[in-house]
C-alpha cells in the first residue's frame, strides 16, 4: 500500500535529516529479534499460502526503508490533557487532530507507515496510520482493540461518509426550543430543514448502510479501520470507521471482507472466504477462519512479538497548535 505523498514525505524527512540519521545508523537497524519474528513471519505466510488464499502483509516499512513485523506498529500512546479516557473521546481527539489522505489501492504490496512522532508532525494520516494510532491509544487504556485489514467500497475509501448524514433531528429541535423561552420564529428554516429531513429520511431512520455512489457499489479497495470488542465501557463489538471517526455495528457494516487484524500482541489472518463480517468477528479465536500467527509460539514462550517498551506522549505544545483554546 503505497502511498506516493506520504513516501515523500518520508523522503524529505530523510533528506533533511542525513546527518543525524548517519550518527544514529546503529539505532535504525532492526534488532535480532526483529529478525528472527520477520524470519517466522515469513515462513508462516509461505506455509499457509500453500494451502490458503490469504491477503497477508506480514510487515511494514518506516521512515528509514527498514522492514518491522506488524505487530511492532502498535505502540503506547499517552494523551497530555486529562480528556482521552474513553474509546469515543480517543478516537475523536486523534482523528479531528490529522487531515486524513485518501488512499485507493487494489492490492497490498507494501505497507508504508513512518513512526508514530513524525506523523504527529506532519499532521498528515492515511487509513493505516490513523488506525494504529488510535489502537495504540485504545489498548494504552486497555481496550479490546484490532486494526483491521479489509476490503471496504468505494464510497467508504474515497470521501468522509459522514458528511452524507444530517446527524440533527427535529426532535432535538424540539427539546432545545422548549428549554429556550427566547427562542425566535424560525418557520422558514424549519420548513427548508424538513425538506433536507425528507431528503434523507432513508439514512437517518435506518441504520444500513447505503452508498449513494451505485456505479461503484461493486468497486471495492484494500482498507484499515478499527475493531473494537465488547470490553470496558463498549457493550457490544463495533467497528470504527476512521475517515470518519462514525461507528457500525458489526452486523451491519459497509465492508466486504477481512484479510487478516492485528494489534501488539498477536496477529489473526483470515484463511476463511465467509463474506459474513459478523460470523468472522465472532470466530477470530476459531482456527477454522483465522490463523494466529504466535499461538502456540507464545503458550510454549518460544516467541513473542516485540512490544514497543518507549511510550510516546503525545506532545502537548503540537497538540495545542490544533487546539489552541485547549481539548
Amino acid at each position: 500500500m503505497k502511498n506516493k505523498n506520504k513516501l515523500k514525505r518520508c523522503l524529505d524527512y530523510i533528506t533533511n535529516n542525513k546527518d543525524e540519521i548517519i550518527k544514529n545508523y546503529n539505532d535504525i537497524q532492526p534488532s535480532n529479534k526483529e529478525t528472527v519474528l520477520l524470519n517466522y513471519l515469513g515462513e508462516l505466510k509461505k506455509k499457509l499460502k500453500e494451502t490458503y488464499t490469504i491477503n497477508f502483509c506480514e510487515y511494514f516499512i518506516d521512515e528509514y526503508g527498514m522492514k518491522k513485523n506488524i505487530c511492532s506498529s502498535i505502540r503506547q500512546i499517552y494523551f497530555p490533557f486529562n480528556e482521552g479516557n474513553n474509546y469515543k473521546e480517543i478516537y475523536t481527539l486523534i482523528k479531528n487532530y490529522f487531515t486524513y489522505e485518501i488512499l485507493l489501492q487494489k492490492k497490498i504490496k507494501t505497507l508504508l507507515m513512518a513512526s508514530t512522532p513524525l506523523v504527529f508532525n506532519w499532521k498528515i494520516a492515511d487509513c493505516l496510520d490513523l488506525s494504529c494510532i488510535i489502537v495504540s491509544a485504545l489498548r494504552t487504556k486497555n481496550y479490546e482493540a484490532y486494526v483491521v485489514c479489509g476490503e471496504a467500497p468505494f464510497s467508504i475509501c474515497s470521501k468522509d461518509d459522514k458528511k452524507y448524514i444530517c446527524e440533527f433531528t427535529h426532535k432535538k429541535y424540539k427539546e432545545a426550543q422548549g428549554e429556550n423561552i427566547n427562542a425566535i420564529d424560525i418557520r422558514e428554516k424549519k420548513k427548508k430543514y424538513k425538506l433536507v429531513l425528507d431528503i434523507y429520511k432513508g439514512w437517518i431512520n435506518e441504520d444500513t448502510f447505503k452508498d449513494d455512489s451505485p456505479e461503484y457499489e461493486n468497486d471495492f479497495y484494500v482498507h484499515m479501520w478499527i475493531l473494537i470488542k465488547k470490553s470496558l465501557d463498549v457493550d457490544k463489538d463495533i467497528f470504527i470507521e476512521v475517515s470518519s471517526g462514525r461507528e457500525y455495528a458489526i452486523d451491519n457494516c459497509p465492508y466486504k471482507s477481512i484479510f487478516y487484524l492485528w494489534n501488539e500482541k498477536n496477529v489473526y489472518i483470515n484463511i476463511n472466504k465467509v463474506e459474513n463480517i459478523d460470523i468472522l468477528v465472532s470466530e477470530i479465536k476459531n482456527k477454522e477462519y483465522f490463523i494466529p500467527a504466535f499461538f502456540e509460539e507464545i503458550k510454549n514462550k518460544a516467541l513473542i512479538p516485540i512490544i514497543e517498551s518507549n511510550p510516546y506522549i503525545i506532545r502537548k505544545d503540537i497538540f495545542l497548535l490544533k487546539y489552541p483554546q485547549g481539548i
